[in-house]
């Protein structure tokens, strides 16, 4: 993407930059991470403490991405579709699609 070399994961992008002198990364990243800090997105609860029931246990990836004026910008994203939907709150509508059958 516009002639920068971007690894896939977070250490190899770290790994690349320090190679050819670019702190851009580690500037953007600790950023981000301060971002998150400050809007109190995630809360660390210790290790070893019991999940509430109502909380879910999800993975996290760190998405590098080089926008079109050269701006390095890290995303803290979920990883994996984790969305639980509690099988009562379905639609009877949409457990199967009865209407797209008579259109054909």
């Amino acid at each position: 993407m516009y002639n920068y070399k971007i690894q896939k994961d977070h250490n190899g992008v770290l790994r690349l930059g320090k190679f050819h002198g670019n702190i851009n990364w580690k500037h953007a990243t600790k950023v981000e991470m301060d971002l998150l800090a400050t809007y109190k997105v995630l809360v660390d609860m210790g290790r070893g403490t019991p999940m509430p029931k109502d909380h879910q246990k999800f993975q996290v990836q760190l998405v590098n991405a080089l926008k079109h004026c050269d701006k390095h910008k890290p995303r803290f994203l979920p990883y994996g579709g984790f969305t639980y939907i509690v099988p009562h709150q379905i639609k009877s509508h949409c457990q199967t699609d009865q209407s797209a059958k008579g259109i054909m």
